[in-house]
Parts: structure tokens; sequence; C-alpha cells
């Protein structure tokens, strides 16, 4: 192409209006996927970059498309939203969600699938004001409470239902439980079941111990086995308490379980990933996180149209099955002789500036002007032409085009690369070996990547990753007779199936008007047997009744009894002197 002609053809990309962005679809708040530099993705055939008809800035559009790519280590990426506050009142500060994040991917560092293949889990963790889970939260994250309160079996949950539509779950975690403990509900927040013994617990001791309490083997429903069991498990436990100090009831471990840490989330700390069998459910489902880095160098598959270099950074996820589009890529011509790309072309992927450099040495004079222009682009006043100068400044480096504009003279400056016309002439121009291939592949200079097998199969629900929905299997009051006039407090055992539950607490008197229902703090009821301790206010002489009702409709209603204790009259013996 004539000079003339070229300058035209820029002039009227120029002056073509900026494309509108649609917003990018938001990921789920446990994203499983696959990280993926843009020529990985290229060679497992799962990208595809066609041009706009522009010679820089937004440039170029893409196609990505879900897939297991074989051999590709998976990341779990668990969004989490704290709220809540602190015992004096103050919101939590952004450290301490940080801290969580750190502690829960150390935690589970090292698991792995059947097969070898890695397996991470990464937080993203952030803090809001409020209380309510399920209100005024950020979509696409986690809703999950902190609680300031001592360590217990009821002091951490994860709803098995879901309230949002990117995953979102909801939850209320104590601080001062183990890092192990906050990984086990972590493990919900992936879709990952408890795999406890309800029926079967366990005295966890204060040192750790583990021993077995009375399993219980009576029919479900029949209130009266269910009755006697509780006394002989609450008689065992207060035995060992006495003996080795406080310690807590908890559902049971199964047999094989022990390295499970969805079986044993009781708080040891000794090395317990997510099991094998686990995470190959997970990386079934898995999807595909698409890096495209600053320096990436784009060949068009037509020889008289421009090769591009990627000038800011592309972040996209696409679910396995599923295909994304994002409209688009910042890309600049290095190229400056040759046509502006045509819409109806594609580009192959050559991989970054600095890897070519090891065999073209002006690259890595190039891999640091687009470094300093992905800088410049992260400012939010720059649009879509991308920032001034940024052609200017790699065509010197491309084509040893001389400087023509002070903003292409500064990003050299600031990328510390002075201007040698001798070099910068030596530059290589691609032409693309798979110019022939119908679709975007990964390349080197000389020919084509090996294909990567790519499984873009949607995923099948796997019921084994399901949150079981939460069943209460009893649920009574030790003794729901109480002193008149005095706090007091009554003890309430419940045995849960499947998932914990957050349930509201008021108290109302039999026969009085709901205004006057009085609201308890709220209780969460465990996966497993439980005993929890209800503390009442002062209550008039009369007839009471406990309300639980749970975020699903679920209503329960226990009653209460509020009597006078006659004090006992002693009589005195009358002694005589002997």
């Amino acid at each position: 192409m004539r000079p003339t002609l070229l300058f035209a053809s820029l002039l009227l990309v120029l002056i073509l209006p900026a494309a509108a962005h649609a917003a990018d679809p938001l990921p789920p708040a446990t994203e499983i996927s696959q990280p993926l530099s843009l020529q990985e993705a290229a060679a497992a055939g799962i990208v595809d970059l066609r041009p706009k008809g522009g010679f820089g800035g937004d440039s170029v559009a893409v196609d990505l498309t879900g897939a297991r790519v074989r051999g590709a280590p998976v990341v779990a990426t668990v969004r989490i939203e704290f709220l809540g506050t602190q015992k004096d009142g103050t919101p939590w500060p952004q450290s301490k969600a940080d801290e969580i994040a750190a502690a829960i991917a150390r935690r589970l560092a090292g698991s792995k699938s059947s097969d070898g293949t890695p397996f991470s889990v990464e937080v993203v963790a952030r803090v809001r004001a409020g209380s309510d889970p399920l209100t005024g939260g950020t979509p696409g994250y986690h809703q999950i409470v902190l609680e300031d309160r001592p360590r217990a079996s009821d002091a951490s949950m994860v709803s098995g239902r879901p309230f949002g539509p990117n995953g979102e779950k909801s939850g209320s975690w104590g601080t001062n439980e183990t890092t192990t403990t906050l990984a086990h509900e972590t493990g919900h927040l992936l879709g990952i079941g408890d795999r406890y013994t309800a029926r079967k617990p366990e005295w966890i001791g204060p040192d750790g111990q583990h021993v077995k309490l009375p399993e219980y083997r009576g029919a479900g429903g029949d209130m009266r086995a269910m009755n006697a069991w509780w006394d002989s498990v609450v008689r065992a436990s207060d035995a060992l308490d006495a003996r080795y100090g406080r310690g807590d009831i908890q559902p049971g471990i199964p047999r094989g379980g022990e390295n499970d840490i969805m079986a044993d989330g009781t708080g040891a700390e000794h090395d317990k990933p997510i099991i094998p069998g686990d995470v190959d459910r997970l990386i079934a489902s898995a999807g595909v996180r698409m890096r495209a880095n600053p320096g990436d160098v784009l060949a068009n598959k037509s020889a008289e149209d421009q090769n591009m270099v990627v000038g800011a950074p592309l972040d996209l996820y696409a679910p396995k099955g599923g295909t994304v589009h994002r409209d688009g890529l910042f890309a600049y011509c290095i190229d400056l002789h040759r046509h502006v790309p045509k819409t109806e072309g594609r580009f192959d992927v050559l991989g970054p500036a600095a890897a070519l450099a090891t065999t073209y040495p002006q690259y890595a004079a190039l891999q640091q002007i687009v470094d300093e222009i992905a800088r410049r682009q992260a400012d939010p006043a720059v649009g879509l032409g991308g920032p001034l100068g940024a052609n200017d400044a790699i065509w010197a480096v491309t084509d040893a085009s001389p400087l023509s504009s002070p903003e292409g003279e500064a990003i050299l400056a600031a990328a510390g690369v002075a201007f040698d016309a001798a070099a910068f002439a030596g530059s290589p121009h691609f032409v693309d070996p798979n110019a022939a291939g119908a679709t975007t592949a990964g390349v080197s200079p000389t020919g084509v990547l090996p294909a990567v097998a790519a499984d873009r199969t949607p995923p099948a629900l796997d019921p084994a990753l399901a949150l079981p929905a939460a069943r209460l299997g009893y649920l009574r009051l030790r003794s729901g007779r109480v002193r008149a006039n005095r706090r007091t407090a009554v003890t309430l055992r419940s045995l849960q199936d499947g998932s914990a539950t957050r349930w509201s607490v008021t108290l109302q008197r039999r026969g009085g008007s709901l205004k006057s229902a009085r609201t308890l703090p709220a209780l969460t009821l465990p996966a497993g047997p439980d005993v929890n301790v209800i503390r009442l206010p002062r209550l008039k002489r009369g007839h009471y009744r406990l309300v639980l009702s749970s975020p699903d409709g679920g209503t329960r209603r226990l009653a209460v009894t509020a009597v006078v204790v006659r004090k006992k009259r002693h009589a005195r013996r009358a002694h005589r002197r002997g």
C-alpha cells in the first residue's frame, strides 16, 4: 500500500465512532477454571480472534469457549463478601478478610485430582457494611456474616440454599474457629456437602481427642428412643468433660473419611486437603479463565494485512461448554507498510514479544513499550482508541519509523527505550505459517504449535457435589419449665441431616398479642447432633412458646412454662445444752 493510501485508511479508522462495549457477563461466586494464556487457548482451539477494522486501540474481537484442556492445572476462585461487626460494633476491616482468605488458601494447598492434576483454591475476599446476608450484597459474591464468638460446633455454617443468580450462598462464620473449620466451610462454597455420620457422634476434647459417643440405633421419628439416646449422649459427654475439660459433641467421622476435610472439619491443623474424588468432580466442570497479556503478538492470516501486538491485559472467563464474546481486545499494528486488517480476516497467536526477543532482540524493546502503553491504558480517562502516541512508539521499534509525536517520544522515554534506526530497521515482519488454517491457532514464526485436546462437553449436574437439603430430624427442649421473674436459660437439643441452617428465634406469650413477642438472638443448627443454650429474659408466670423460623419457611414451636418456685422452709431443731 502506498503511504498516502495507508494514511487515508488510518484516518478513516480514527474518525469512526468508538463502539460501545457490552458489560462482561458476571462470573459465578465460585468459579472453577483453568488459567490459560492467549497462546495456550489458541493451541487448544478454543479462542477466535477477528479484526474489527482498526489498526490500534480496541481493534480485535474475541470469542472464548469453555472446555477442559488436558494437562492444565485448575483453580477454584471463591469470592466472599464478609459483613457483620466486631464486638465493639465497628465493621470488620479489610485486613480481617485478607487474613481469612490467605489462611484458607494455605490450608487447602496441595489438593490434586486422582491423575495428579494440581488443584488450588484462591479466596477473593472483601468486606461490606450491613448485617443481613440476603440484602445489600455484591452480585457474584457469597455473603458470609463474621461473628466474634467462642469456638463451637454451631459457630460456622453455609446454607445449602443458593439465593442469587450467580451461585451465591449465605452463611455465618465464627472468627475464633480454626483454619480447618473455615476451610471446611469453604468446601461447602465449592459445592461439597458434609460427610458426617450424624447418628454416630463423637466427643472432641480440648486437646483434639476423639471419643465415640453412643450411637443411635432406633427408628426415625421415634421420639421416645431419640430422647433416651440423647440422654445417654449427654451423660457420656458430661463425664468426658469432667475428666478432660470441656469438649464438644460433633457428628462422627465415617470409616475411610479420616483424611477427608468434609468428613472431619473439627479443627485439626494437619495436612488434610480436598480428597481426589471431589477434585475430580470439580475439575469435570472446569471452564477457562483466559489471560491476554501486553506483548502477545498476533499473526494475521493475510500476508497483506498487519500483524498486531496486544497493548492492554484482557481477562475473560467462559464456563465449560459455553462461549463468551468480548468486543474487544486492545492491540496495535506492528507492520506500518501493510494494510489495515480486514474484518473478515482472523489472527493466530505467536506468543509474547519477550519470548520472541531471544531470536529477535528488537522485540525486547517492543515488550517494554507495550508494557508502558498498558500502564497508560489503565487510566480511566483513556478511551477506546488507546493512549495517544501508542502506535507512533510501536512503529519506531517495528519499522524504524522516526517519531512524529511528543506523546510517542514520551512513551519511549518512559519505557527506557532509545530510538535506534539501524537496529530497528531489522525488526521482523512475520508471515503467518497457519495462513491456510480456518480457525485461530497457536503458532511459532516457522510453524503451527501442536494442537491440545479440549473437551467442550457441557458439564452434567453431579449430585455428589450438590449441598444436600437440610432436614431437621429432632428438636427438643431438655426442659421447658423455667423460673418466673428470673433470667434463666433452656437447653435445646437438635439432630439435623444435610446442611446447616440459620433460624430466627422469637418468644411469644400464649394468648398474648404478636406485638408483645420478643426477638432473641438467631440460632445456627449445624449438620449432626448439637446442644444449644437459649437465654431467656425475665418472664412473668405463665405459658410461652419459642418460635424458630428458617429462611425457607420452616417453623418450629417449643413450649416454655414459667413457674414460681417456692422456697423450702427448714424447721429449726432445738438443741438443749447437756
